[in-house]
């Protein structure tokens, strides 16, 4: 299952995350039937609890991010959202990486399956990862400016799912994020020899 596909259905099912289609609200591809007569719209549907909440976490998030860019010096705010994002792999994605412990190539093949053709690209010790959009179910849909602070937590899930396959530190570079306004997010992982 995708990252962003595995963490939207668990985080909606837990209270934050997906909406109508994870709870089968909304049937996927379904098409609304054709107006029958140009009629007034139909006052808005209040929003599902799902909803409600996911819009709740969205706006939390986005708070707890600006209140601990005023609290926290950058070095401690990067470690908490390392620590966060090693948390996110740990939860379950992990897995991917502890069946190719040892074998890098191998996770590279199919873990790449899932972040699409170019997703993932070796380059000697480097890897070049990249998403075409954030693929965090919690921030993803956060419309407002968001810390930069928050894409450290990529940093840490992909530490951690690197050191699990090599069993060796990495150092992970941001190149660009949507959150702090790239077109994609793009991350050099660099492996130790």
């Amino acid at each position: 299952m995708e990252r962003k596909k595995f963490l939207r259905v668990s985080l909606c099912l837990g209270a934050l995350g997906g909406v109508r289609q994870a709870l089968g609200e909304e049937p996927k591809g379904a098409t609304p039937p054709a107006p029958t007569t140009p009629a007034v719209a139909p006052p808005a549907a209040p929003p599902s609890r799902c909803e409600g909440q996911a819009e709740f976490g969205r706006r939390l998030l986005t708070r707890f991010m600006t209140d601990m860019d005023a609290q926290l010096d950058e070095p401690r705010r990067v470690a908490l959202m390392e620590a966060r994002g090693r948390s996110c792999a740990r939860l379950g994605p992990v897995r991917i990486a502890q069946a190719h412990k040892g074998s890098l190539d191998a996770f590279i093949a199919d873990f790449g399956r899932h972040m699409g053709p170019d997703g993932l690209r070796r380059e000697g010790n480097v890897v070049k990862v990249t998403y075409p959009t954030c693929y965090c179910p919690l921030a993803s849909e956060i419309k407002e400016p968001l810390s930069p602070t928050y894409c450290s937590c990529s940093v840490g899930w992909l530490k951690e799912m690197y050191e699990t396959v090599t069993g060796k530190p990495a150092k992970v570079e941001v190149l660009e994020t949507v959150k702090r306004g790239g077109q994609k997010c793009r991350f050099d992982v660099i492996l130790t020899a």
